[in-house]
Order: structure tokens, then C-alpha cells, then sequence
């Protein structure tokens, strides 16, 4: 409770920092674009929008039904994200039509972007079928027009030209590499509400949290966000960020994307039949994919998990799991239960 409490201290401190520095630099310039689209024209992004988010709902209902999820509390919180992100969609329509100036709807389109980010993360983390898929693309584009249109950070993924008026603050360090294990999609796990950290490979750090933005660096293990420093350890296949100054942590786990880690042993080449991405045939819903280096990304239903490739098996969470060659796949057995899971190419 009292990590809980002090790292939501934490974060009301950043999210000040942030409107305290962010609001009067976007109050003043209005962004690149505000001089630029007319109204009408920004309403036509947003309705297309709003008219894709209630299809992909409807389909997206239906797809949970017939997915091995069905009946099941992940089931509820994946219908529930999508739901969310409708709604502020709905908002945001409603809202804009209301407003004289296209501009005074920013944060109704951050608020959108809050809750487009958990749907995009389980978008790109499970398998889901290709109709659905190529619908979450199309609207993602769409989303990331519109964060770009208002000069706000888009979405992992494609359609964005690069917005976003951090107000010239960079978290006060230079930029440094990340290690793999660090790099990522990060949800915060201490609380109940939806804090999200991004960390790139370019050592850009971004934090959503209580419908605002920050953006810091990362390099050597730190990460310097809005004047704050936390020091940052890996923390099995989460990580951990530390206040040097008070001592308290939060803890992150991975939600998709680029990142994670294994349990930290050995790797070797795997042999070509064994890399890529392959799909559970007999265990329905786990995407495996298994890279060059020999690090492992295994998705399931509600939960990714990292291992790695070493003479001929696949350990994750510190099971064995020797794989065989099958065709156009491979067949992983846990060593443990005797049970084989087989995997295939599509």
C-alpha cells in the first residue's frame, strides 16, 4: 500500500510537471496544423473514425465468441478495452460538434488516444483473424491522422507523421540505447487504473498516465522523465523503477511490442526451420516466434512470455521444452507434463 500511494504521488508530480510545461507552449502555438485544416475537414477524420470503431466492435464481439477465450474473464477485459475505446470515440464526435474551434477538442482526442493504446497493444500481441486485423490497421491509420492533425503522439504502428508537442523537454538527458529486455509496451502494476509507458529503442520514453502525456530518455539503466530520475532493473519479464531519492518502486510488465526478456541463460542459433512465427494447432490461441538470435516471444490468451532457443529446445519460464521438426512447424514437449504442443507456419 505504501508503494502504491508514494508512486501515485510520483506520478501526480509528473503529470504536474507535465501540464505546468506542455499546456502553455500548445495554448500558444496551437499546434502545426491548427491554421492549417478547416473544421469540416477534421470532422470527416474523426466521423470515418468513430462510424470503423462501431464495426470493429460488433466484429470484434463476434470473433471472442468463437476464439478459445469465450466464457472466460479475459474475454471480458478484451471486450471491455474495445468497448472503452468506442465510447471515446462517441465522445469525441459529440464534443466536436459542440465546440466552434476544431482545436478545443485536443484533449478529447487524448483521452481517445488513452484509450486506443491498450486495443492496439492486444491487437498486436494475440492472434486474431486476418479480417479483424486488417480493420484495426485501416483505424489505426485513421487514429494516428488524427493525433497528428491535433500535434499529439500517435500509436505504435502506421499512419503517423511524427506529432507530438512534448514543449521542447526531453526529460532532461541524453538518449541512450536500452537493452532489449527494456524496450517495450509497459503497463504499471501497482495500482488499478491504466498507466502505460512506451520505451523505444532510441531511448525515447513516453508515459500515459491519467489522461496526460510525458516524454523523457532513457540510457545506463535511468530514465529521466520530467525532472524526475528512476532507476530502472529488470524484474523477470517485467521491470522495476526506482526513486533514488525516496526509495519507492513500481513495478511494469510487458503488454506486446518490441522488448521483454528471457530467464537469462544461454542462446543458441536456431536451425532456419525453427524461425519465425508459428501458430499453436492442438492448444488454440498461442503465437510463438522464435528469432534469429534465439530469443522467444510466446503470446497466449491474456499474457506474452520470453524465453530463448539453446541446442535444440525452447525454455520459457524455466520449462524445457526440446522441439522437433514436423513438416511445415515444429512440435515443442514439456518436459515436465509429457505434453507435446504443435506448432505450424500459416
Amino acid at each position: 500500500m505504501k508503494n502504491n500511494k508514494s508512486f501515485s504521488l510520483i506520478l501526480t508530480g509528473l503529470i504536474l510537471a507535465f501540464v505546468t510545461v506542455v499546456l502553455p507552449a500548445t495554448t500558444n502555438a496551437q499546434g502545426r496544423y491548427a491554421n492549417t485544416y478547416s473544421k469540416n475537414q477534421v470532422k470527416g477524420y474523426i466521423d470515418r473514425l468513430e462510424r470503423s470503431s462501431n464495426t470493429f466492435r460488433k466484429d470484434f464481439d463476434r470473433a471472442m465468441d468463437r476464439s478459445s477465450l469465450n466464457g472466460t474473464p479475459t474475454e471480458d477485459r478484451f471486450n471491455a478495452n474495445v468497448k472503452d475505446y468506442e465510447n471515446s470515440l462517441d465522445r469525441l464526435k459529440r464534443e466536436f460538434n459542440r465546440n466552434n474551434s476544431w482545436w478545443d477538442n485536443r484533449s478529447n482526442v487524448q483521452d481517445m488516444l488513452g484509450y486506443a493504446r491498450p486495443v492496439n497493444q492486444m491487437m498486436n500481441s494475440l492472434p486474431f483473424a486476418r479480417n479483424l486485423e486488417r480493420q484495426w490497421r485501416a483505424m489505426r491509420d485513421d487514429i494516428n491522422k488524427v493525433a497528428d492533425t491535433f500535434d499529439l503522439p500517435g500509436i505504435n504502428g502506421g499512419g503517423w507523421n511524427g506529432g507530438g508537442n512534448d514543449g521542447g523537454w526531453n526529460g532532461g538527458g541524453n538518449a541512450g540505447t536500452p537493452p532489449n529486455w527494456a524496450v517495450g509496451n509497459w503497463t504499471w502494476v501497482n495500482g488499478t487504473d491504466n498507466r502505460q509507458m512506451t520505451i523505444d529503442r532510441n531511448g525515447r520514453v513516453t508515459v500515459y498516465a491519467l489522461g496526460n502525456t510525458s516524454y523523457g530518455t532513457y540510457n545506463r539503466n535511468v530514465i529521466s522523465l520530467d525532472r524526475v530520475t528512476l532507476n530502472v532493473t529488470r524484474n523477470g519479464n517485467g521491470i522495476r523503477l526506482q526513486d533514488p531519492n525516496t526509495g519507492e518502486i513500481s513495478n511494469w510488465r510487458n503488454d506486446g511490442g518490441n522488448g521483454g526478456g528471457n530467464d537469462g541463460g544461454n542462446t543458441s542459433t536456431p536451425p532456419s526451420w525453427a524461425q519465425g512465427t508459428f501458430y499453436s494447432t492442438n492448444i488454440p490461441g498461442y503465437t510463438m516466434t522464435i528469432n534469429r538470435n534465439g530469443q522467444i516471444t510466446l503470446v497466449g490468451p491474456g499474457q506474452t512470455s520470453y524465453g530463448r532457443w539453446y541446442q535444440g529446445s525452447i525454455f520459457i519460464n524455466n520449462d524445457e521444452f526440446p522441439a522437433t521438426r514436423i513438416n511445415n512447424g515444429l512440435s515443442a514437449l514439456n518436459r515436465n507434463t509429457g505434453q507435446a504442443t504443435i506448432y505450424s507456419k500459416r
